[in-house]
């Protein structure tokens, strides 16, 4: 289908329409079609395709009955219709309000989340340091170790790293001498 280029991508939405706009306030998800924007009419969708234009033929044909005039119809038609999209206007621009806070609540944690992360990448570079200097440490101790006039075992060398807990138990075997 793609390099044939027949049809297209076709995306659902869920949300409101009013004459000329439509507030979209779901998505469902995309997909690559031969014919796109085709609902099937035994489609549940479908239903949803024509309630506004019955509505319309409902409310034109309630107002002819009670002898409202066809330019009376049209122009109460118009009027709910303008209504309709007021209201989704002003719906919209409290959804616009509502996201733009979200999104700034959203960029205040990533902020934290950014000066969090500065802070532990400070961290992480001051136990690097403190690591290469005690590495150099231990390099200075084991080469006195080894120029002592005394006999020091490995385990005891291995000692003097401290690594494990146990390794200080090893050491007071020094403190005699």
């Amino acid at each position: 289908m793609i390099e044939s280029r027949a049809g297209g991508w076709s995306w659902a939405t869920g949300g409101r329409e009013s004459g000329k706009i439509a507030v979209t306030t779901s998505f469902h998800g995309v997909d690559y079609v031969t014919t796109p924007n085709y609902i099937s009419l035994d489609h549940p969708a479908s239903a949803g395709m024509f309630e506004s234009a019955d509505s319309k033929s409902l409310l034109a044909e309630s107002l002819a009955a009670h002898g409202y005039s066809d330019e009376s119809v049209q122009a109460v038609i118009s009027h709910y219709g303008k209504m309709a999209e007021l209201e989704m206007m002003v719906e919209a621009t409290e959804r616009t309000a509502e996201l733009e806070t979200a999104l700034l609540e959203s960029q205040g944690r990533h902020l934290e989340a950014m000066a969090k992360i500065a802070d532990a990448e400070a961290r992480i570079a001051l136990l690097e340091e403190t690591a290469g200097i005690r590495d150099d440490v231990l390099a200075a101790m084991q080469d006195e170790l080894d120029n002592l006039p005394i006999f020091v075992s490995a385990a005891q060398k291995d000692a003097f790293r401290l690594k494990e807990p146990g390794d200080a138990k090893s050491l007071p075997h020094f403190s005699n001498l």
